[in-house]
């Protein structure tokens, strides 16, 4: 399984919450891929995303959250709890190549 690093994230619009996440991103190789394309990935568990926390170097999983009458969306998890995680990261440059 691939594991792939995350390091910004694309938005439907400026403050949107994890739901409107609408790709996930990283500047060093200056790609980002769709979110639904991400969800099947993991589902498939043909790939598995994560973030790095800077202080502590530590990675944290990005997983699939469904609630009642929702559509999957993706979200940070810590040791069983959904974080806010990923909403802190920057967003990614329009240029980045799209990956899907």
């Amino acid at each position: 399984m691939d594991e792939l690093e995350v390091d910004c994230i694309q938005r439907a619009r400026p403050g949107a919450r994890h739901e409107q996440i609408t790709h996930l991103g990283h500047s060093g190789f200056a790609c980002r891929i769709p979110v639904d394309r991400a969800i099947q990935q993991i589902r498939g568990e043909v790939s598995s995303f994560y973030l790095l926390d800077k202080p502590s170097r530590t990675r944290i999983a990005i997983a699939v959250r469904r609630e009642a009458g929702k559509a999957p969306y993706l979200q940070a998890l810590v040791g069983g709890v959904w974080t806010d995680h990923l909403l802190a990261l920057p967003e990614c440059r329009p240029s980045f190549r799209l990956i899907r």
